[in-house]
């Protein structure tokens, strides 16, 4: 790996613990959830490694209990289904701007607290995977 892509990694790093750091313990394990199935998963290598919650949290930063873990992965994995569900529908020859509300609506009733940018990402990997 060169010099620069560690430098844009480090950089980029950086920037996803500071926002995990001012998020709320649920949204910080989503995030990171997000960076270790996504960005270290998607796009050309080399990728960046895992990060370790270690890097993120302290004392002075809350470490998000099992519980929110385990949430910030269902909810991951819901995107995926939500959107799923949508090309399903298309493929019955529904219109996937009719099905698309009621189907986010439903999607985060069942993964209440997260916060609208946590919701966004899971939905934008979903897209992505998809395409």
């Amino acid at each position: 790996m060169s010099m620069d892509y560690q430098a844009e990694y480090a950089k980029e790093r950086k920037q996803w613990i500071d926002r995990m750091r001012v998020a709320s313990t649920l949204d910080a394990a989503f995030l990171l959830y997000y960076y270790n199935h996504w960005t270290t998963s998607w796009g050309p290598p080399p990728k960046p490694l895992p990060m370790a919650q270690s890097e993120v949290f302290s004392d002075q930063y809350p470490e998000p209990d099992q519980e929110e873990e385990a949430r910030a992965g269902k909810m991951y994995k819901a995107a995926f289904d939500m959107v799923w569900s949508g090309h399903e529908a298309r493929s019955r020859g529904l219109d996937y701007r009719d099905t698309y509300e009621p189907r986010l609506l439903q999607f985060k009733d069942a993964n209440p607290g997260f916060s609208e940018s946590s919701y966004e990402l899971a939905i934008y990997a979903a897209n992505v995977a998809f395409r």
